[in-house]
């Protein structure tokens, strides 16, 4: 398992490499959230409602969880893409050490804070009283395996910056399958249903991290981790954090809006957040094919950046939007046409149901805009500017998101009011981010344009010159 499976996207046809590159990776994270769909689906079908209301009052805090310590794995993967278009395997090996080391400390630290006031946070959020304690139990197993799931990022990462996107789903089908068994085993067989899913989700996260870091440690190429060289190096550390710091950040902001969101859908009751678990699964699966190719952006925009092939770059952007969008597009279709049917496969209770379909019908639709969002905010990263699309996050997910739900909905307490403001805070952010990213692109054509004008002038004078003294 120590060979990487290395792809050069600086030469040959784009589409075609984008979407090699691309499949693997949607293949992997649509595979994560169908192995979470499978711990709602037995929690849904083995235990009461409120067991999976549990679960899924917790989940824009897990994400904020996991939004900061996985932070580090967005700048090792622009750094060691830019080093591996650039061939600079001293480059590589700086960068891949010191985010580990980095990742290690901080998850470290996060998990023993987040401990600690997980039950606060959770009581701030507005958490239904007949859940509170489930909650609070969920998310302190979790929390033991966060950073082996920082780790296990930081290595994927690495690996898709360099065009493996293989090895990471090799390893999520093995740690899913793990997953699956075990939550049937705990739930069905031991009785324990909400403890019992945290659990199956921890050991899985922690076999996944043991994965990846072998392949890795085994490796001997450019790709290689030695546990003996695991350091700071203090320069390549400042340029890591430079785009970590902004992504943690744009993704904090996304879950402190969600979780406004979240605190505001609780009022309606266990039912209707049992409900949103429900749609959840599926806007899940469809966002991660907008992640994936923001993924995609990122490493392709990177390499082609660090290989000064700038043509390419812009190339890449439009490719990625056609994919996200052609995806899009059929998945939203048939999560609509069928909602009724694949909400009541997860939850029976027709209650649950009518707030399930309430969302898909509000929300899903709209995911092609959140696709070209985060193409634009891929791109951008991998060009290094981590902290413009973090700014155009702040103002139009947790701002804006934020103002609407103490400002708008008060004044119309409804669902369909509250959901309205996803689509729009997409369109806000896509539209910020697209602009932002033509202006850095031109700028950057411009420049090598000009660099590329100002040496031919120089080469025309010094011919001239060795002209004029051959006379």
């Amino acid at each position: 398992m120590g060979k990487i499976n290395q792809v050069d996207m600086c030469r040959g046809a784009l589409l075609s490499k984008i979407i090699v590159f691309a499949l693997p990776l949607l293949a992997t994270y649509i595979l994560t959230h169908l192995f979470h769909a499978a711990d709602l689906l037995v929690i849904g079908r083995f235990s009461k409602p409120q067991s999976m209301a549990a679960i899924g009052a917790t989940g824009s805090l897990i994400g904020f969880f996991i939004g900061v310590t996985c932070a580090m794995s967005v700048g090792a993967q622009v750094l060691c893409a830019q080093a591996f278009g650039a061939n600079d395997r001293d480059a590589m090996q700086k960068s891949i050490h010191t985010a580990f080391t980095a990742t290690i400390i901080i998850s470290v630290l996060f998990t023993i804070i987040s401990f600690i006031l997980t039950r606060k946070v959770l009581l701030w959020l507005a958490t239904p009283e007949d859940i509170i304690d489930k909650s609070v139990l969920y998310v302190r197993i979790f929390l033991l395996c966060l950073p082996s799931v920082a780790l296990s990022a930081c290595g994927s990462a690495v690996l898709r910056a360099v065009g493996d996107t293989i090895k990471p789903l090799l390893f999520l089908i093995i740690s899913g399958i793990v997953n699956v068994v075990l939550n049937l085993f705990f739930v069905i067989v031991c009785k324990i249903d909400v403890a019992g899913v945290a659990a199956a989700t921890s050991i899985a996260n922690i076999l996944s991290m043991i994965l990846t870091l072998n392949t890795m440690m085994k490796n001997s190429g450019i790709c290689h981790l030695s546990l003996k060289k695991l350091s700071i190096e203090l320069p390549t550390l400042y340029r890591l954090l430079k785009i970590a710091i902004p992504s943690a950040v744009q993704g904090s902001c996304f879950s402190l809006s969600n979780m406004v969101i979240q605190s505001t859908i609780n009022l309606f009751g266990s039912l209707a957040v049992a409900g949103g678990v429900t749609s959840n699964i599926f806007e899940s699966i469809i966002y991660v094919v907008c992640f994936s190719l923001n993924l995609t952006a990122t490493s392709f925009v990177a390499q082609n950046y660090g290989g000064h092939k700038y043509k390419r770059i812009l190339k890449a952007i439009l490719c990625c939007m056609a994919t996200t969008l052609s995806i899009n597009i059929v998945l939203s279709g048939m999560c609509c046409i069928f909602a009724n049917e694949l909400c009541g496969f997860f939850n029976p209770d027709p209650e649950v149901i009518r707030w399930a379909v309430e969302r898909v019908y509000w929300v899903i639709p709209c995911y092609f805009i959140c696709g070209f969002m985060e193409v634009f905010c891929g791109g951008l990263r991998g060009l290094g500017y981590s902290l413009l699309p973090a700014m155009s996050s702040i103002f139009g997910a947790c701002i804006f998101r934020i103002w609407w739900a103490k400002s708008i909905f008060p004044h119309y307490r409804t669902m369909a009011s509250l959901l309205i403001s996803y689509p729009i805070s997409w369109i806000l952010i896509a539209s910020i981010s697209g602009s932002i990213f033509f202006i850095i692109y031109f700028r950057i054509v411009h420049k090598k344009t000009l660099h590329f004008s100002r040496r031919q002038h120089m080469l025309q004078l010094c011919k001239q010159k060795n002209y004029s003294n051959s006379l």
